[in-house]
């Protein structure tokens, strides 16, 4: 799908001045160079806003998608301090979904699996682990495009010291470590898309 003003400001109601649109979409784009472009107009665009479009219904695949909110989950698994017990029940909990990815489990299946994994989690209860457990969630949901950028935002906000997490949420993305992480996962969102990192 090639992204166009059209799209962004009447369907998607892109919070964009218009004209600042207009700039950006002047010819239509690629979910690539939407995520990848620097140059120009684009070069202070960030990482949370090319998320914000290309995760949109009706660009990339449900799929790669899920795939894709797996692997935020598990780079931010690797830089968080958490229980033995809960990164067990997630790497679990990833398999499955990663099975229904590949067509070869039901979604009822996967359903049940997230049933399991939310009793074997239920006595972690720290934020951390409970924006986890929501990047999870949004993964093995059955229309998967209803709030995948939420979940990318949790996998970010669980790097950020618990001190700082109840404050507004235009404070918490303008933290480096939320910053940082956001742009780590677009280079992931680019490897799938650039077909480095396959899905199916």
């Amino acid at each position: 799908m090639r992204i166009t003003y059209r799209t962004v400001t009447w369907s998607w109601y892109a919070c964009y001045d218009p004209a600042r649109l207009e700039q950006l979409y002047r010819t239509s784009k690629t979910p690539l160079q939407v995520l990848t472009k620097i140059d120009g107009v684009w070069k202070d665009v960030p990482a949370i806003d090319r998320l914000w479009t290309v995760l949109h219904k009706g660009v990339l695949e449900a799929g790669l998608v899920r795939s894709f909110l797996c692997d935020c989950a598990q780079e931010t698994l690797k830089k968080c301090k958490v229980p033995q017990g809960f990164k067990e029940a997630c790497r679990i909990f990833i398999r499955a979904i990663r099975t229904f990815i590949k067509g070869k489990i039901p979604y009822l299946q996967l359903y049940a699996a997230r049933h399991r994994f939310y009793e074997s989690t239920l006595r972690y209860s720290s934020y951390k682990l409970t924006f986890l457990k929501d990047v999870l969630a949004n993964a093995s949901t059955s229309d998967i495009f209803t709030y995948p950028l939420s979940a990318v935002k949790s996998c970010a906000r669980a790097l950020i010291p618990n001190g700082d997490l109840m404050s507004s949420e235009i404070s918490i993305q303008s933290r480096p470590e939320f910053q940082a992480a956001m742009k780590r996962y677009t280079q992931l969102l680019v490897r799938y898309i650039e077909g480095k990192r396959k899905w199916q």
